[in-house]
């Protein structure tokens, strides 16, 4: 038996085991049956006592000591071949710690590759389902871009074809206005002439062969010039509301109360015989054109003044509104106005609500001419005035109990103190 040889083969074999304790152990038994007598045993701790024992490892790292019980001294060949052998021992030991150490090394490597592959794949996956994404939302945008175009093409074209719309009509409304002006012109110099003409003549009848004339002629006469008189009237009314539609408006700051009192004092002027109580509002003012508010206040005090001619203590009251109340008698259309609202109010011969959308047409009139004269224009050239300041007129009243007269003037006029 060569030791050598032996050895070497031992080495050889335990280099190809993955297992430290089965290598120690093979080691263990080898080295008895190498060395017999001789016996040896391997311990974690270095022994106390000065037992001898050898170290198996490396600078770094110790994996046992192997303790031998002599039954005579190791020979000098053997001591140097049992420490080679325990030297390759370590070697053997260090390659396969640094080979196990690989190996997990290796495993941790495939399971973070495994892992980072498995979110590359739902990283890619997320990608493509975003790419698909983005490019569904780039067709569509695509698609509303279009729909934009064209839609703003067909706004262009209906601006363009409105805008020729309005020229036109635009064009129609001047030469409208150019004919009614030469139809206003044509009424006040063509039809007057005639009327006076008729009238004069009638007045030159009665005068000049009354005495030659019967009763039943000189009724005649008197009708003839009580139908003349009546047209003019009508006539010059009719060129009011022509005027007041087409002439220059310009607002400024009105003191309404002021002008109450001096329309009522010209009334009482032309009726001296009447007894009428006139309550006014103090400080009432309002922002508007002064000569239409004019004729508005003209018109509604003289029909007030007139409706009430035939009650005894008649009262007309002239005010505003106070805003608290204003919604509960005002049109659904002047609920969220801040407009100050005025009235004129009477309690003479009133109306019937069931007839108050005709108040304010031309030649609409809900009295004889027998019971109240007039024309039927007064409140459609009221209604015309409020309309061009951006307000609102309307009414309320009842039969023999009065009419109550309202209005606004479009813009929020100053704050007053209002009278009811």
């Amino acid at each position: 038996m060569n030791p050598t040889n032996d050895l070497f083969l031992l080495l050889l074999n335990l280099s190809q085991m993955r297992s430290e304790v089965s290598i120690m152990k093979l080691f263990v038994e080898c080295l008895d049956a190498l060395f017999a007598p001789a016996s040896f045993r391997l311990v974690n701790q270095q022994p106390s006592g000065g037992e001898p024992c050898f170290t198996i490892g490396t600078r770094t790292t110790v994996y046992s000591y192997l303790v031998p019980t002599l039954v005579e001294p190791l020979t000098d060949e053997n001591q140097t071949l049992l420490h080679n052998a325990i030297q390759m021992l370590a070697v053997i030991l260090e390659r396969l710690a640094l080979e196990q150490q690989l190996q997990a090394d290796k495993s941790t490597v495939e399971h973070l590759a495994t892992d980072r592959l498995a979110t590359l794949v739902v990283t890619m996956a997320e990608l493509q389902q975003s790419r698909n994404a983005s490019i569904n939302l780039i067709e569509d945008l695509t698609l509303e871009i279009n729909d934009r175009k064209l839609a703003e093409a067909e706004i262009r074209h209906l601006n363009q074809t409105l805008e020729e719309r309005v020229a036109e009509r635009t064009a129609q409304l001047a030469t409208a206005n150019q004919e009614l002006e030469a139809f206003s012109y044509s009424v006040s110099h063509d039809l007057r002439a005639p009327l006076r003409a008729m009238d004069g003549f009638s007045a030159a009848l009665l005068e000049d062969c009354a005495d030659a004339l019967d009763a039943s002629s000189l009724d005649h006469l008197r009708r003839i010039r009580a139908g003349s008189q009546r047209m003019a009237v009508l006539i010059n009314d009719l060129l009011n509301l022509s005027r007041e539609s087409r002439a220059e408006m310009r607002r400024e700051p009105v003191d309404v109360t002021a002008l109450v009192e001096k329309i009522a004092a010209d009334l009482e002027l032309a009726n001296p015989d009447r007894q009428i109580e006139l309550v006014t509002a103090p400080a009432m003012t309002a922002d508007a054109d002064a000569r239409m508010l004019g004729v508005v206040l003209t018109n509604l005090l003289g029909n007030a003044w007139k409706f009430s001619s035939h009650r005894d203590g008649a009262r007309i009251e002239v005010g505003t509104v106070p805003p608290e109340s204003a919604a509960l008698i005002a049109p659904a259309a002047l609920c969220n106005s801040k407009s100050t609202v005025f009235f004129v109010r009477d309690n003479g011969a009133g109306f019937d609500m069931a007839y108050a959308g005709k108040l304010f047409g031309a030649f609409q009139r809900l009295h004889s001419q027998q019971e109240f004269e007039g024309t039927g224009i007064g409140l459609a050239l009221v209604q015309r005035i409020i309309r061009r300041h951006g307000g609102h007129v309307w009414a309320s009243g009842k039969v023999n109990e009065g009419a109550t007269f309202f209005f606004t003037l479009g813009r929020s006029e100053p704050r007053i103190t209002p009278q009811t």
